[in-house]
């Protein structure tokens, strides 16, 4: 596993899409809505290899490319969305739920990308216009 993403797109809440990549390297995007006069801001980390290992570790273990590639509850038209992405070599699986369908080990895997994410250390963020 080379990179890993997760995208939260929210109506009146934060949006934003994290990626890990596998050389400790990290971005966080917090996406801009125009209506409430936010802007995009682009935020660079650093994480150990030994937690992006593991992270890989959690997504093999899980069979994330055994999952479909999207989950939705029917009686719910409105909410957020996100979308779990891995790169596998030159292979890249993207995993999209709404309103937190879908199976236990997909939110396993976000609960792990979130977990990760309070542990990189995070610069200050870079308006971008």
């Amino acid at each position: 596993i080379h990179e890993v993403s997760l995208e939260r797109l929210c109506f009146g809440c934060e949006s934003y899409r994290i990626t890990f990549r596998d050389n400790g390297s990290a971005t966080w995007l917090t996406i801009g809505v125009a209506r409430a006069g936010t802007i995009d801001q682009t935020r660079t980390g650093t994480l150990s290899r030994e937690d992006f290992s593991a992270l890989g570790d959690l997504i093999r273990r899980h069979d994330f490319l055994g999952l479909k590639d999207s989950y939705s509850d029917p009686r719910v038209v409105d909410g957020s969305t996100m979308t779990t992405t891995v790169l596998f070599g030159t292979r890249r699986k993207s995993v999209a739920h709404s309103n937190h369908a879908g199976p236990g080990s997909l939110k396993l895997i976000e609960e792990a990308i979130d977990v990760l994410s309070r542990k990189t250390a995070w610069a200050q963020p870079i308006t971008e216009k």
